[in-house]
């Protein structure tokens, strides 16, 4: 409901892909992991996060803006294949007019910070929406909606630009497809006679 409302939407994600811009098959992997849902509340679950992303296809979206930490797309979730699904869609999602994504280097220092976003109303005052374990908490103090903007003030000097962000991506998504296919070729002959003398 709370992104429903917001004009703005910025968020930061340090340890996986952000739920509104996960693919269908990532957001069922990394729920299944924990081992914590059954899977019929995977199924619900699933369901539910791929609705929240109708967010984008609405006559006038808000306007997003993700900082994606290193850490969180090299992460592998499932396997090579599902990943370079996922940089595809980060790809395309950050195409749109009004999403941006932006990739925060691991070489820009030690990660310090929580997952969290800040969203921004018309008509009400800004909430920041904090991750946890076992749920999330929303901050409505004005001094905590300063702290993080303070925080999204740093990441945006410390973030790769759009332009850069996106040749990035491309070159993991690269990556990942390179791995997906050394992984689905069938061994050369030299490497099939070596595998069968062990």
């Amino acid at each position: 409901m709370q992104e429903s409302l917001a004009t703005v939407i910025t968020e930061y994600e340090s340890n996986v892909v952000p739920g509104l811009l996960q693919t269908e098959n990532y957001a069922e992997t990394l729920m299944r992991w924990g081992g914590l849902l059954t899977p019929d509340n995977v199924e619900l679950r699933v369901r539910a996060r791929m609705a929240r992303q109708g967010l984008f296809q609405r006559s006038t979206p808000p306007r997003c803006l993700f900082f994606l930490r290193e850490h969180a797309l090299r992460t592998v979730v499932g396997d090579s294949r599902l990943m370079h699904e996922q940089m595809l869609y980060l790809l395309l999602t950050g195409a749109h007019p009004r999403c941006a994504v932006r990739v925060v280097l691991d070489s820009t220092g030690p990660n310090t910070w929580n997952s969290f976003r800040v969203m921004e109303y018309d008509k009400y005052p800004s909430i920041v929406y904090a991750e946890g374990i076992c749920g999330g908490t929303f901050l409505e103090v004005p001094s905590d909606v300063i702290t993080h903007r303070t925080i999204l003030g740093k990441l945006e000097n410390a973030a790769l630009d759009e332009e850069e962000s996106r040749a990035w991506l491309t070159d993991l998504a690269a990556a990942y497809d390179h791995e997906e296919a050394a992984h689905s070729s069938p061994p050369r002959p030299d490497q099939a006679q070596q595998l069968l003398q062990q």
